[in-house]
């Protein structure tokens, strides 16, 4: 059976990006947490172990050399729990003994395997017979250069499943915002007839791509291409009722990530047009990392040529980005509070700009 590597539980490459690592993370764990199939604890459990190793870099090293000496690390789609391979942590400082004891292990091998070709040529206590030349072409154990795993996955099947969740983050992205900006008290009354449709929207989905597929892989690339234009045709009909009555919104996911936040009052002034005014550091945050989710995902879809021309170009974009919008947010606000929640306001639909663009180079 083949073994999950940390990695596959949070759908990240080998070379992610701890940005990248942390945002699969923060997704996932909002999916299992709230989640009400009989698998979500263990999952959950799972995916807190691998972000535990992954995010810090030394432990991560220490994977990642564990996987290269136990031939673990092949991609698989993670769609039903599977075995996660047994790996414990190495012990500070035991890595230097480990070496040690491990060459003297090596030179008493080879000292041994010495002693017993050279007596058995009659070196030792047999000097009638003549030393024989060894003989090649007897050999049957001529090592062969090992082949990569063939996990079965296409690069063209892995770059279309990977574009198919960026329009699908991007997609869920889009009907949290208008769900967002809903007066509280049509949130509440629409709260039941969303997760019906969300509820409904993911089965049929999910059908209708293994009907279709056989797979996993395209199923999931098929269940994400089904899923976006119903969720953009639900964005438009929820945008009919922000024109009605208007209250101070709050943050109050309607997505597969159903996450509860704290409602702040829902007293408003003239002050209302200005997002920053009515919404939290914690919900600013969420947004920014769907966004930096949705860029991560095209930019892996890339060619790896692509990706190296563009580097330099992006990371003057992304120092930029940074730096404007944390100048936007201490020249317009005063508290901490408000400029971070400015920041990430700002660093979202910069984001998604800058994801539009990238998607042109696939």
């Amino acid at each position: 059976m083949t073994l999950q590597t940390y990695y596959d539980i949070l759908g990240v490459s080998a070379n992610a990006a701890p940005e990248v690592i942390h945002a699969a993370y923060q997704t996932l764990a909002r999916k299992y947490t709230h989640s009400t199939s009989p698998e979500a604890g263990q999952m959950a459990a799972l995916i807190k172990q691998a972000y535990d190793v992954l995010s810090d870099p030394v432990r991560r090293s220490d994977y990642d050399a564990w996987l290269r000496l136990n031939q673990t690390n092949q991609p698989v789609t993670p769609v039903a729990p599977m075995p996660t391979a047994a790996y414990h942590p190495p012990k500070k400082g035991s890595s230097a003994a480990a070496w040690i004891i491990g060459g003297l292990v090596v030179l008493l091998a080879v000292a041994g395997l010495a002693y017993y070709l050279v007596s058995s040529t009659g070196f030792f206590g047999n000097k009638d017979e003549p030393v024989q030349p060894i003989d090649t072409s007897a050999q049957t154990n001529t090592l062969k250069p090992v082949s990569p795993i063939d996990n079965g996955i296409t690069p063209e099947q892995q770059n279309a499943r990977n574009q198919a969740h960026a329009d699908y983050l991007a997609a869920v992205n889009r009907i949290n915002a208008v769900w967002n900006s809903l007066p509280k008290n049509t949130r509440n009354a629409l709260r039941d007839e969303q997760r019906a449709i969300n509820a409904a929207r993911e089965a049929n989905c999910q059908a209708q791509a293994v009907s279709e597929y056989s797979s996993p892989i395209e199923i999931e690339t098929a269940r994400y291409r089904c899923e976006v234009p119903l969720m953009d045709e639900r964005t438009n009909e929820l945008r009919v009722y922000i024109q009605s009555e208007r209250n101070a919104p709050v943050y109050d996911e309607p997505s597969d990530y159903d996450v509860s936040y704290d409602e702040p009052s829902e007293s408003h002034d003239d002050s209302y047009d200005d997002p920053v005014s009515y919404t939290k550091p914690a919900e600013a945050r969420a947004m920014y990392d769907e966004a930096v989710a949705n860029i991560n995902a095209i930019w892996n879809s890339l060619s790896d040529e692509t990706r190296n021309a563009l580097r330099d170009e992006q990371r003057a974009i992304n120092a930029a980005r940074e730096a404007d919008c944390k100048a936007y947010a201490r020249n317009n606000y005063s508290t901490k509070y408000e400029q971070d929640t400015a920041r990430y306001l700002c660093e979202v639909p910069e984001l998604n700009d800058r994801a539009a663009q990238l998607q042109e180079y696939e």
